[in-house]
């Protein structure tokens, strides 16, 4: 099976809950969606949990790719604030139900915790003030998780004001003086 094949079982497995819902997710009703035997998906993805660990892995690598590395430090963290925050209005149903499917098993979530961890990593070895610079990702996550449980309690203009203000707080942090 090629590399096609895993990505198209993703995208049917990310359209599948999207659709219907994270209940939906079985391998019978990812396979039949992906237009694959499910010992073609098996090959791939041998149980749910791998199936949802490829799904992570996916959203990790695709935002990942999109933040880049830029050498700049100030340009990375301004790119993931407003990554983050722009994808707030782009998270996905499906995205959604991958975050309620690993709140069913923990270990799932350590992909986004080592993520997580190699970007705090980086704020700490070369951010010119890694508080400052903590801060700005920490607040840029809160909004994000809040986003995606459902309990932004701010407004959109409150949230573009917020992400104004932090993406200036990049930029004062790193004037010369």
């Amino acid at each position: 099976m090629s590399k096609d094949t895993k990505q198209q079982i993703l995208d049917a497995a990310n359209h599948l809950i999207e659709q219907e819902g994270v209940s939906a997710l079985t391998l019978e009703s990812v396979a039949a969606a992906a237009g694959v035997s499910k010992g073609g998906l098996l090959y791939h993805f041998p149980n749910k949990d791998a199936l949802i660990e490829g799904m992570i892995a996916h959203l990790i690598q695709n935002f990942d790719e999109r933040l880049g590395q830029s050498a700049d430090f100030a340009d990375w963290l301004a790119a993931y604030v407003r990554l983050t925050l722009a994808d707030m209005s782009l998270l996905s149903q499906a995205q959604f139900s991958i975050l309620a499917a690993i709140a069913n098993n923990p270990d799932l979530v350590q992909p986004m915790a080592d993520q997580t961890a190699a970007w705090q990593k980086r704020i700490e070895s070369v951010a010119k003030d890694p508080v400052l610079a903590t801060i700005i990702r920490l607040a840029t996550d809160g909004l994000w998780y809040a986003e995606m449980l459902g309990i932004r309690q701010v407004s959109d203009e409150m949230k573009q004001a917020v992400e104004k203000r932090l993406l200036e707080m990049i930029h004062d942090s790193t004037q010369s003086e």
